[in-house]
Order: structure tokens, then C-alpha cells, then sequence
């Protein structure tokens, strides 16, 4: 029996930022709020210029760059969206949010090879992030073909958080495709 074919995902080209220089953190500050108001009423175009007009003035925030990744992401600019992730991650690698998102946006704008390559990143250093497991298990079995990878992912899902929202559909998928 033939095995389906892996398919092919175009892949991200990184920006790969240096760590960006502090600005005017008053001025940013400012900014930062105005934008906190405007998410708040659901303003998000309104939101994610002034977290813009923030990084601009101070694109060494961490805050300030994450946040705009997340509206621009909610927004469905992808290449903001990812331009502001890898910023952030410049200042603060470490960052499990961040990565994650990164990778999810990734995801969303069809770089399949490099979601599933920032999601492991995650687990090198934390085996115990079940956002990571779940997104990894979805993506082996829902985009990559490889049921064994999402099956790994999956259990450890269970194994973490057996009460996760998507733990019966986990548990479906697993008896629907065994071993």
C-alpha cells in the first residue's frame, strides 16, 4: 500500500533581527496605552498602529513588539505579524508565548516546515508545554501525513492535561487511527 505523499510547504524567510536598540521608552509608554484602550473596545486596526507607532519609538520593548505581532496576527497581516514575533524574540528568546505565536502565525501563512521547527524549539526546553504538544500533534496528523509523529504528541497531550478542551477529540482520533 502506497503511503501519501508528504507534501511540500514553501518555507519562512527569517528576518533573523538583531536585538533592536532601546528608544524612547516615555514616548513608547504613551503610545503603549493609547493602544491598551483601543484593544480593549476592539479598536484592532486602531490598536495595532499605535503598538506600531510604540516599536517605533522604542523597538527595543519587548512589550511593545509582542503586542503588535498578536493584533497584527489577529489581523491577518501575516508579514507584520512575523516581523514583530521575530523582533520580540530577538529581545527575549526565551519568551514560550512568543515562539508559540511565532509559530502559529507561521502556520496560518502556510510555513508548515517552519511552525513545526519553532514548536519543537519550544519543547527542547520545555518538554511540558501542552500548547506546543497540540499544535505539533495537529500539524503531524491534519497537514504533514505522519500519524505516528501526531500520535507521539497527542498522548503526551492526554499525559499533561487530560481535561484539555480537545482531549475527546484527541482520544477519537487516537482509537480512529491506531498504531
Amino acid at each position: 500500500m502506497l503511503q501519501p505523499a508528504v507534501p511540500v510547504f514553501p518555507r519562512y524567510l527569517y528576518l533573523s533581527p538583531r536585538t533592536p536598540e532601546a528608544g524612547d521608552r516615555v514616548a513608547a509608554s504613551a503610545q503603549f496605552s493609547k493602544a491598551r484602550v483601543y484593544e480593549q473596545s476592539s479598536r484592532w486596526t486602531d490598536a495595532m498602529e499605535w503598538y506600531r507607532r510604540a516599536t517605533e519609538s522604542d523597538p527595543g520593548w519587548f512589550e511593545a513588539q509582542y503586542n503588535y505581532g498578536v493584533l497584527a496576527d489577529r489581523l491577518r497581516n501575516y508579514p507584520a505579524a512575523l516581523s514583530a514575533y521575530e523582533k520580540a524574540l530577538a529581545i527575549q528568546p526565551g519568551s514560550t508565548d512568543a515562539r508559540y505565536n511565532f509559530a502559529l502565525t507561521l502556520k496560518s501563512a502556510g510555513y508548515v516546515t517552519d511552525a513545526v521547527n519553532e514548536l519543537e524549539k519550544i519543547l527542547v526546553t520545555n518538554p511540558d508545554e501542552a500548547r506546543a504538544q497540540l499544535a505539533l500533534g495537529n500539524l503531524y496528523a491534519q497537514k504533514l501525513n505522519n500519524p505516528a509523529l501526531a500520535r507521539r504528541h497527542y498522548l503526551k497531550v492526554l499525559e499533561l492535561d487530560p481535561h484539555n478542551s480537545q482531549a475527546d477529540d484527541i482520544r477519537y482520533w487516537l482509537t480512529a487511527n491506531p498504531r
